[in-house]
């Protein structure tokens, strides 16, 4: 399985020694991999990391907070050398990872790469609980059949149960 948790890497953005711990963390998890035969190394970051100060939600929504529509307004920009110098280190942080050997795909070109092992035929009522009660613990992946459904599957699978019991009532 892939154990996406682990698998997940970044290098986080801002000064200090991010560029060294980014590549040791991506290194880590490159040659844990390369040990098994191979697996996807997911790396993420959200667009406003780049230009902003904050997430856009954390201004108008932290703490239980809930801004009108009328009195929204934009995070605090980040600097523009702050911008430049995370666009600098963030390039060579690609450069690493491109050096190692890992190749880059997108998600377009993953369902190719790793077929769905569960979806071909329905899920059992059993099964469906199991998802369930799994995002009920943690709103994380959960194990399916011969793989691993997503928090978005799981809940998908949860919500078109929940759909068909109202509608039929078993």
């Amino acid at each position: 399985m892939f154990r996406r948790r682990s698998r997940c890497t970044r290098m986080w953005l801002g000064g200090g020694d991010i560029w060294r711990q980014g590549c040791e963390a991506f290194d880590r998890i490159h040659e844990e991999l390369t040990a098994e035969g191979g697996g996807p190394i997911s790396i993420y970051y959200h667009p406003c990391e780049w230009a902003t100060t904050t997430f856009w939600h954390a201004v108008h929504f932290a703490r239980g907070q809930h801004t009108p529509l009328a009195q929204l307004k934009l995070p605090p920009p980040k600097p523009e050398a702050d911008a430049e110098r995370d666009f600098a280190v963030f390039a060579s942080y690609l450069r690493h990872v491109t050096e190692s050997g890992a190749r880059a795909v997108s998600g377009a070109e993953l369902p190719g790469l790793y077929p769905d092992l569960w979806a071909p035929e329905p899920l059992s009522r059993e099964a469906c609980l199991c998802l369930a009660c799994g995002l009920a613990e943690e709103v994380s992946y959960q194990p399916v059949r011969h793989g691993w459904a997503s928090a978005a599957e799981a809940f998908g699978v949860a919500a078109e149960a929940c759909a068909r019991l109202a509608e039929s009532g078993s």
